[in-house]
């Protein structure tokens, strides 16, 4: 009886030890940002393409620099890291799809407050990717933040992409900011 309980036990442990395939805890429910900027990031990385960015905090603005990026998943991590496609996230959004003049909007609005990414948008024309926008807001003891986020997609490759955000310290006075790269082929 003693060895019966044992194998049974051993049968349970084996089971949960087997690895989960990627198809059960991705739930492909919502635009996959990590894919796509992962994706992105591969052809840029193969083009080295020269970036031209500009940015402004407050009244101040910067010159425009032409620059090749070294680091194209770190230039584009802002946006890969709103990724809402995760199975914790599964309900959180509401989805809203219309079509106009040709191109296919799909909005994706958290239904809490308290989300990072409060909404999504994507506009496909011919199911390829055209123009992506995120509003996010991070709020907590120390400071409030709230960003929004575009990107410009032309021929399958992002073409031109944007942070416009305002910070605000606990202890200060709002500050916005906005950064904008185009990408030169």
């Amino acid at each position: 009886m003693k060895s019966l309980f044992l194998v049974l036990i051993s049968v349970v442990i084996a089971q949960g030890c087997v690895p989960t395939s990627d198809k059960q805890s991705n739930i492909d429910l919502y635009f996959d940002m990590a894919t796509f900027i992962q994706g992105q990031v591969k052809k840029l990385e193969a083009l080295n393409p020269v970036v031209k960015k500009k940015g402004q905090v407050g009244e101040q603005q910067s010159n425009l620099v032409e620059q090749k990026i070294e680091d194209w998943s770190k230039e584009l991590k802002p946006f890969e890291e709103t990724n809402i496609n995760k199975p914790i996230l599964q309900g959180a959004y509401e989805v809203k799809k219309e079509h106009k003049g040709g191109v296919d909007i799909t909005t994706y609005e958290s239904k809490e407050n308290s989300a990072n990414v409060q909404k999504l948008v994507i506009h496909e024309q011919n199911e390829e990717v055209q123009f992506i926008e995120i509003q996010t807001q991070t709020t907590n003891q120390l400071y409030q933040d709230i960003k929004t986020l575009t990107m410009y997609i032309e021929k399958g490759m992002v073409k031109k992409y944007g942070i416009d955000g305002l910070k605000q310290l606990a202890t200060g006075s709002p500050h916005q900011y906005h950064i904008i790269g185009e990408i030169s082929l």
